[in-house]
């Protein structure tokens, strides 16, 4: 029997500062990307909080998308949200070099200058300012929000 080659999960790993330049051009880290993509990959950039901008690929996408389809759209405070994320939302394919264009109303959400950084969140990126960044990182035992016991593969659910 044939051995099953696993699938390799794109990670958003690590953080890359970049300029923000006058067309508005962003340099997607390399270390974000797969073999596998190819010139037509997706990704999406999502306004989600007051200053917050993440990046999604299509599979991650795909997951927050049926979220949003499972919320009450006659809710008229989830219709007011719907339209301003519809508004704020922006799909790209970085160009050979990795650079993709960022829309202005993105910019003036994430409150960004010249300089950000996109940062790795593991399942998704994120795009800041260079101040938000260095906050972020002054707030390491912030991380125990994130721990939760592993069991080994031969313990008993």
């Amino acid at each position: 029997m044939a051995e099953e080659t696993p699938r390799v999960r794109r990670v958003f790993e690590g953080s890359s500062s970049c300029t923000l330049d006058t067309q508005r051009r962003v340099l997607f880290p390399k270390s974000w990307r797969l073999e596998t993509d190819t010139a037509v990959t997706k990704f999406y950039a999502v306004a989600s909080a007051p200053n917050v901008i993440k990046i999604y690929d299509q599979e991650h996408f795909n997951a927050y998308y049926d979220y949003l389809t499972s919320l009450d759209e006659n809710d008229p405070e989830v219709l007011q949200a719907l339209t301003l994320a519809g508004n704020l939302t922006m799909t790209f394919t970085p160009d050979r070099q990795g650079r993709f264009i960022l829309s202005k109303e993105l910019i003036e959400h994430g409150q960004l200058g010249a300089n950000i950084v996109l940062v790795g969140c593991i399942t998704f990126g994120r795009i800041v300012s260079k101040e938000e960044w260095e906050s972020c990182k002054g707030n390491p035992m912030i991380l125990q929000k994130l721990n939760k016991p592993l069991r080994s593969p031969s313990q008993p659910t």
